[in-house]
């Protein structure tokens, strides 16, 4: 009879495989855009709309599914010809577009991004223009613009899960699972940064290591709400009692303590 229990290296590993969007909702998101997409070109001709693009979470495949991170949405870049306008000026564009092809949606702005909210999900729609710094995005508050290179970021991604030995991507879709749970004491792209940004203080390539190593060492910044900070550290104190019971030879009490920070997702079995 096999008695072995699965330990806390298992738990994160399962919980990291249930983090990985199916290729069936993909699917199904990619005829989402493919349809928004498809009627921005027919309303704005190329002259006034030179390209859309796919960006963030979801093109770098660091998107959690609806039921582990309820905010997770699809980012969609609006690359406008004209220059010389502020934000709100491109949003109300597109806002025109939206209110036409989606009159039963929930559209909502926020001066930076105009969401489009449909029963596939939800859409960030950003304005844009290129500029031989790379693409300008309203900046935050949507007061004037500032560069963003999105094909840099899922490039450095990339490179780094590719250096861990495939590692990186599931470590990012664990760290922002736990961020939901906890009512995103960070937001979920500065998250990404510090994950490519962190130096791993150590040579042991598992997803145990990493996670612990990276968790371990974060501190909530400036500005956040005392009760989510409050988080940032119950999460430092709970990696390190895991850690305790391990060294004590207690598994089962140190399983529970991840299961207890990472819950599986229980609307995900199967």
């Amino acid at each position: 009879m096999n008695t072995h229990q699965p330990g806390v290296a298992e738990h994160l590993e399962a919980v990291a495989k249930k983090a990985i969007i199916s290729n069936v909702d993909k699917g199904l998101v990619n005829v989402s855009l493919k349809t928004l997409m498809t009627r921005l070109a027919a309303e704005f001709d190329r002259f006034v709309v030179t390209r859309t693009v796919v960006f963030g979470s979801f093109a770098r495949d660091t998107r959690l599914p609806a039921a582990m991170d309820p905010k997770a949405d699809v980012d969609l870049l609006v690359i406008f010809r004209e220059r010389g306008q502020q934000p709100a000026f491109y949003i109300e564009q597109i806002r025109k577009v939206l209110e036409l092809h989606y009159p039963k949606a929930a559209i909502i702005g926020d001066g930076k991004t105009l969401s489009l909210q449909s029963l596939q999900g939800r859409v960030d729609l950003v304005p844009g223009f290129d500029s031989i710094n790379g693409a300008q995005i309203p900046a935050p508050g949507g007061a004037g613009w500032q560069v963003s290179d999105p094909d840099g970021a899922a490039r450095a991604l990339k490179e780094k899960d590719a250096t861990s030995g495939g590692l990186l991507l599931p470590l990012v879709r664990l760290a922002k699972y736990w961020n939901a749970l906890n009512d995103y004491p960070f937001a979920p792209y500065e998250l990404e940064q510090r994950i490519v940004n962190h130096r791993f203080a150590f040579s042991a390539k598992n997803l145990k290591a990493y996670f612990f190593d990276f968790m371990r060492s974060q501190q909530a910044g400036v500005g956040v709400a005392p009760a989510k900070a409050e988080r940032v550290r119950v999460l430092r104190r709970t990696l390190d009692e895991i850690d305790q019971l391990l060294l004590a030879k207690k598994p089962r009490e140190a399983v529970q303590k991840i299961e207890a920070l990472l819950p599986y997702p229980e609307k995900l079995l199967g």
